[in-house]
């Protein structure tokens, strides 16, 4: 059965699905929820008839963790095509635009959570700034085994059960199934990716997220090590440390990467995207797509589409 904050969410999913076939611009669905939560989760099954079975090209704050147990489909996470059949696990980190399709008999969960959730302190925070899982450069989906699927369904069956309880300290039994459940897909992931363990600083992490929030309107690290009073050269350092390049460049790589997701999910002119992404114009943009990828935006999206 349905909760009313369940069926609240799906019908703010539904009317941003329907403003796509008006105007074709990728959802900004954090502006379309009128209640903000830290977390929700549902069935597949409970919400696809609800808002539909193709998911147009959106992006939202949370994390979003999607486990199919039947069923067929593919979603569109970035650049990466992640199919969606039985036992297929997918991660959408925060902020990244994705859209899908789902065949009428599909079944399984989704979860989308905000980590500030975690940025309690009750709760083990500084386990989440060490997780792989989060990187925005992982391949975003997995194929799992019975053995681990089951662990996964108990998870999220543990999770309804908790949220349709009373007792008392519910939140932080949710919180720390979620964290279980973010552990768990962190080491399947792990079977399929090696990878370099790294701390993350606060800072870093900081800057990331602000960077999320205002890359359209600064393109300057000036802006942000402002924000987070420290001196541009000490931002430098840390996107060294973990990226292992300037904060500088991690603007720039955050303005390319959304520039190709509207190039590859959008109808947008190349015009309308310059303009959409910050830039005074169209040929300010074209020379610094060109200069960081070597291509024009003209190309890139022709090559997408050869490949499709």
């Amino acid at each position: 059965m349905l909760t009313a904050d369940e069926k609240k969410i799906f019908q703010d999913y539904k009317k941003a699905f329907e403003t796509y076939h008006r105007n074709k611009k990728v959802i900004e669905l954090d502006t379309k929820f009128e209640k903000k939560l830290d977390y929700f989760f549902f069935r597949l099954e409970d919400s696809l008839p609800v808002y539909g079975y193709t998911i147009p090209p959106y992006r939202l704050s949370n994390v979003i963790i999607i486990y199919t147990i039947k069923g067929q489909g593919e979603r569109i996470i970035g650049k990466v095509k992640a199919p969606m059949n039985a036992d297929s696990l997918v991660i959408i980190p925060s902020q990244t635009i994705n859209s899908g399709r789902h065949s009428l008999d599909t079944q399984g969960y989704f979860l989308a959570f905000n980590l500030n959730f975690f940025l309690q302190e009750r709760l083990p925070r500084h386990h989440l700034f060490k997780l792989d899982l989060l990187r925005n450069d992982l391949k975003p989906y997995t194929q799992v085994s019975l053995k681990q699927g089951k662990a996964l369904k108990a998870i999220f069956d543990a999770l309804f059960a908790e949220r349709n309880q009373t007792w008392v300290n519910k939140e932080e039994m949710i919180a720390l199934k979620i964290l279980e459940l973010i552990l768990i897909c962190e080491r399947l992931f792990k079977h399929h990716e090696k990878s370099k363990k790294k701390s993350w600083s606060p800072v870093y992490v900081r800057y990331i997220d602000l960077i999320q929030q205002h890359y359209k309107e600064h393109h300057s690290t000036s802006f942000y090590a402002k924000q987070l009073h420290v001196h541009p050269n000490f931002l430098n350092t840390i996107c060294k440390r973990h990226l292992d390049q300037s904060a500088k460049q991690t603007i720039s790589v955050k303005l390319i990467r959304e520039a190709e997701n509207l190039l590859f999910h959008t109808s947008l002119t190349v015009k309308e995207i310059a303009y959409e992404l910050g830039f005074k114009s169209a040929s300010h943009f074209f020379r610094f797509f060109r200069l960081n990828t070597g291509s024009t935006p003209q190309e890139i999206r022709q090559n997408h589409l050869n490949l499709s």
